[in-house]
């Protein structure tokens, strides 16, 4: 278990660096969230429902792990300036979609493994 929350991070980690590193190339802004929303919610919901799915009950340490993956790029790439903490909070906000997502794929997984044992 230990090792799978470990994989479940360093992958949300990068996930989360990536999609921000991509962000100007696909959607043509640094932030995600100023270009088309389709693309930064899609991919945090398509990540959370791949890491639940994959790893499942890890799905916790993803969501920590995919937000400072964000923060991490956004330190490093953006210049800081008085809204920072405010793309912090959208950062959050928005990694619940991963959250979510990953719940809800961990919970299928779960519920549809019961369904074939009876």
């Amino acid at each position: 278990m230990q090792l799978n929350i470990h994989k479940s991070m360093l992958i949300s980690f990068l996930i989360g660096f990536s999609i921000w590193a991509l962000s100007p190339v696909v959607s043509g802004h640094i932030e995600p969230w100023d270009g088309q929303l389709g693309y930064y919610v899609l991919s945090l919901a398509v990540s959370g429902f791949g890491i639940g799915f994959y790893l499942p009950k890890t799905t916790l340490a993803g969501y920590f792990a995919i937000v400072m993956g964000q923060y991490l790029y956004m330190s490093i790439v953006i210049e800081s300036g008085p809204l920072s903490g405010l793309g912090v909070f959208f950062i959050a906000i928005f990694s619940c979609l991963f959250l979510a997502s990953g719940l809800l794929a961990s919970f299928g997984l779960y519920y549809f493994s019961e369904c074939n044992d009876d």
